[in-house]
């Protein structure tokens, strides 16, 4: 059961429109709520903040084409927290707006949570890599440019089944 592909054989995500959303931008305001480009925040910490006020519920984290953004970006849900993702609402970090990828100069840290379920990573650059190691199933990265950096994925703290690492570019 994969995710549907468009003509040019990229991975179409479609994000329902009650799944709540954080934008991302240089030109954000950590004051706001993130809820559109017109509000958006401007760090990645922030949108941890924003995350952990809805812990397990789908979400989608998305940065501003082109943009960059600093430190690392933490995904973790509490003990006793189920992940409500599913196929049709996954958690998504991807982008919005036109331009090159956007840079995060940090690390995507999945790690010390409970399982996370129907995780896409899409079209983002990373200069430490992304390092997930918590239980899951059906993690999506595709679009992604590692530059001296890669992806760490380890069942240490339980089973990750159908990881899909589609069309990613890693430079030493």
């Amino acid at each position: 059961d994969r995710d549907d592909l468009d003509e040019w054989g990229w991975t179409v995500i479609n994000i329902p429109s009650d799944v709540r959303r954080i934008y991302l931008s240089n030109n954000g305001n950590d004051a706001n709520d993130g809820a559109t480009p017109e509000t958006a925040i401007a760090t990645l910490e922030r949108a941890e903040e924003l995350n952990k006020q809805q812990f397990g519920q789908p979400f989608a984290m998305l940065l501003h084409a082109g943009h960059k953004f600093q430190n690392r970006l933490n995904l973790e849900m509490p003990q006793g927290t189920t992940s409500k993702s599913t196929k049709d609402r996954p958690i998504v970090i991807g982008v919005y707006g036109d331009g090159p990828r956007p840079k995060v100069f940090g690390r995507l840290r999945v790690v010390k949570s409970r399982t996370i379920n129907y995780l896409r990573v899409v079209g983002i650059q990373f200069t430490e890599g992304i390092d997930y190691h918590t239980p899951g199933k059906d993690i999506l990265i595709e679009d992604c440019l590692f530059i001296a950096s890669g992806i760490n994925i380890n069942g240490f703290q339980g089973t990750i089944n159908d990881v899909r690492l589609r069309r990613n570019i890693v430079v030493d």
